[in-house]
Formats: structure tokens, sequence, C-alpha cells
């Protein structure tokens, strides 16, 4: 998801690759409608999976994780229909 939205992954802390230590830092996100489309899928795709998992299996930490990558993920969504 970061290759879709470089600027986020740079927010996130994630500069670059092992490749490229800062391959996000300079990078801009394609926002074609068809880029869209696709990211799109993607978020929707990584919340029902994330909404399937079972949660209570998780460590306290984990838990804290999923409910962050979840708000995040459902953030993004919203920008991306509603915003």
């Amino acid at each position: 998801m970061v290759e879709a939205n470089p600027v986020q992954g740079t927010q996130l802390g994630i500069h670059g690759s092992a490749d490229d230590a800062t391959h996000y830092d300079d990078a801009l996100p394609d926002v074609s409608a068809k880029s869209a489309a696709t990211y799109y899928d993607q978020l929707v795709f990584l919340r029902d999976r994330l909404e399937r998992l079972d949660t209570a299996a998780l460590s306290r930490p984990d838990q804290v994780d999923h409910h962050v990558l979840v708000g995040q993920v459902r953030l993004d969504l919203l920008q991306l229909t509603e915003l």
C-alpha cells in the first residue's frame, strides 16, 4: 500500500527499501482513476481481512496495532470515496 501512497509511507516513517533508503521520500502517488480504483480494491481487501481477524488471540500490543491499522484503512477509504 505504500507503493500506492508514498507520501503516507513517508509520514509513517517508511522512507524506502533496502535497495533505496529514500525511495518514498521523493515520490508522489499516481492520481489516475485506474490507480485510485486499484488502491480502493486493496483497501477493501485489507479492511475485510482485518475485520475477520480474531483479535482476542493477539497480544495487547498487537491488538493496539490492529485497532490503529483498521482505523487508518477506514480513513483512507473515507478519503478516497467521500472527500
